[in-house]
């Protein structure tokens, strides 16, 4: 499974895609501050996104529309783009991140990976647990 063929973006994708419940997705982005003027014609990153943000600029990812997000992201962004990443359903954080893939911890009962998401994620590792 290969989502872009950017190592460290596909690594935060593949994050993405072994969330299994409906999160926002809050990214520190390596970006010039007017990404977050949606009111720009130009800024084709921010439009990209610009209907899965919430109030915050926090993704809101579904289940139903996770697979569209993953390649909204994987088309529109490139390497170095995304810094740091947290995963949040309600008001529990179930996973947080960098985009080189330092993987601070993974909630085990919100993400199920695959062989195909662990071949993504070879030189890294996992940490599997439950904030407290």
């Amino acid at each position: 499974m290969k989502f872009t063929d950017k190592e460290y973006l596909n690594k935060t994708l593949t994050v993405i895609d072994a969330c299994q419940t409906d999160s926002l997705i809050e990214f520190s982005f390596n970006l010039p501050v007017d990404f977050h003027d949606l009111s720009n014609t130009n800024n084709k990153k921010g439009l990209s996104i610009k209907r899965f943000l919430d109030e915050d600029f926090k993704l809101k990812m579904t289940q139903q529309n996770k697979s569209d997000l993953i390649s909204v992201i994987a088309h529109n962004f490139k390497e170095g783009d995304i810094c740091h990443y947290a995963f949040y359903t309600g008001n529990l954080k179930i996973g947080e991140g960098f985009d080189h893939c330092v993987i601070n911890f993974l909630n085990p009962k919100y993400f199920i990976f695959s062989d195909s998401h662990f071949a993504n994620l070879i030189d890294d590792e996992v940490n599997f647990t439950e904030l407290i």
